[in-house]
C-alpha cells in the first residue's frame, strides 16, 4: 500500500465522486482537477481504490462546464446582466467622471462605473462597455491561440519525433519575436483588409513561435532509451508519439502555450487599428476616453492576462504526469543552493 492510500478505506475514491458532483451541479475548472487528482490517487493505490471511469466522466463533463462558461462570456449581451443601455446618443443617463479623484481612483472609477466621454454626448466605461470590449478581445485573442496550436503542436512533434527541423524551429521563433505586429498587421491589409481576419492572422504568427519552440524542444527531450523501449515493444511510430512523446513532453508545451496565450492577450490591444474593437480601444482613443480610460483599460487587460496565464498554468499542473513531476522536484532539490544561516556564539 502506498503513502498515498494509507488510511485510506478500499472503494471509489471520493475525488472522483465529488468530481462528478461538483460538474452536475455547474462549476467549471474544479471538477477537472479533482478528476486529475482522482485518477492520480487510483494509480498510486495499488489497487485500493476505484473511479477511474467516475473520474474520467468528472474531467470531461468539468470541461464540458469550461466550455459552456466560455461561450456564455464570450457571447452573452452584457447588457443583460448589467442592465445598462450602453452608450446612448445623447450622454443621458451617465454623469461626469469624478474630479481631482486621482489617476488611479479615477481609473478604478472608470471600469466600474458609466460617464460622460471627454468630447461630450456618449457614456463611456463601466462594466457593460468593458465586457462587450472584452468579448471581442478574448475571441481574436482565442481564435488565434487556436490556429496557431493546431499549426504548430502536430509541426513540432513530427519535427521533434524524427530529429530534424531544429534550425527551422530555432530560425521561426526568431523571425517570430523580430517582427513587429503593427507592420504586420498594415502588411496584411493588402491581402487580407481590415478586420476580424487580419487581426486574427497576425496574433496568430505572433502566437506560433513559442508552442512550436518549446513542441520541439519538449519532444528532442524525452529519453532516447525510453522512445527505444517503446519501439522494441512494437509500438509504431505514431503510437510513440501519442503515447510516449507527447505525454512527457506536455509539461513544456505547456510552458510554450502560455507564453503565447499572454502575448496574444497582451497584443490584442491592436485589433482596433485594425478596425476591430477591443480593450484597446480605451488606450489608443484617449480624445474619448481621456487618461482614466487608458489606465483602466490597461489593468482589465493586465488582469485578463494573468487569468489566461493562471488557467492554462491549473491545466498544464494538470496534465503532467505525477512521474514527471516528481523528477522536476527532484531537479529543483539537486541544483537549489544551500543557505548557510548565521548562528549566534555567547563569547
Amino acid at each position: 500500500m502506498t503513502a498515498v492510500a494509507a488510511g485510506e478505506r478500499s472503494g471509489t475514491d471520493r475525488y472522483a465522486i465529488a468530481s462528478v458532483v461538483i460538474a452536475v451541479i455547474g462549476i467549471p475548472v474544479v471538477p477537472i482537477w479533482l478528476g486529475f487528482r482522482a485518477r492520480r490517487r487510483i494509480e498510486q493505490s495499488g489497487g485500493l481504490l476505484s473511479g477511474t471511469n467516475i473520474a474520467l466522466a468528472g474531467i470531461v463533463l468539468g470541461f464540458v462546464q469550461l466550455a459552456i462558461w466560455i461561450a456564455a462570456l464570450l457571447f452573452v449581451d452584457p447588457n443583460t446582466i448589467f442592465n445598462s443601455a450602453g452608450a446612448s446618443a445623447d450622454g443621458v443617463g451617465c454623469g461626469p467622471g469624478p474630479r481631482d479623484a486621482g489617476t488611479f481612483r479615477d481609473a478604478v472609477e472608470f471600469i466600474v462605473k458609466e460617464r460622460e466621454s471627454i468630447s461630450g454626448g456618449v457614456c463611456i466605461g463601466g462594466p457593460a462597455e468593458l465586457w462587450e470590449l472584452g468579448q471581442s478581445h478574448m475571441k481574436v485573442s482565442l481564435v488565434a491561440i487556436a490556429a496557431a496550436t493546431l499549426i504548430t503542436v502536430p509541426t513540432g512533434l513530427w519535427l521533434g519525433h524524427r530529429g530534424q527541423g531544429e534550425f527551422v524551429a530555432v530560425s521561426v521563433s526568431n523571425v517570430g519575436r523580430a517582427v513587429p505586429s503593427l507592420a504586420l498587421l498594415a502588411f496584411f491589409v493588402a491581402f487580407l483588409g481590415l478586420g476580424f481576419t487580419n487581426v486574427a492572422a497576425v496574433l496568430t504568427l505572433l502566437a506560433i513561435p513559442p508552442i512550436l519552440t518549446n513542441t520541439y524542444v519538449g519532444v528532442r527531450q524525452v529519453d532516447r532509451e525510453t522512445v527505444d523501449a517503446a519501439r522494441g515493444i512494437g509500438l509504431t511510430e505514431g503510437q510513440i508519439i501519442r503515447k510516449v512523446e507527447l505525454p512527457l513532453a506536455m509539461s513544456t508545451i505547456f510552458g510554450g502555450l502560455r507564453l503565447s496565450a499572454v502575448a496574444v492577450v497582451a497584443t490584442a490591444t491592436i485589433a482596433p487599428l485594425g478596425n476591430v474593437r477591443s480593450l484597446g480601444n480605451p488606450i489608443i482613443e484617449p480624445q474619448i476616453y481621456g487618461l482614466p480610460g487608458q489606465i483602466g483599460a490597461a489593468i482589465v487587460v493586465a488582469l485578463l492576462t494573468l487569468a489566461v496565464d493562471a488557467g492554462l498554468g491549473a491545466v498544464q499542473r494538470a496534465a503532467t504526469p505525477a512521474g514527471l513531476k516528481v523528477s522536476q522536484r527532484e531537479k529543483s532539490k539537486r541544483f537549489s543552493l544551500s543557505i548557510p544561516w548565521r548562528t549566534e556564539t555567547s563569547s
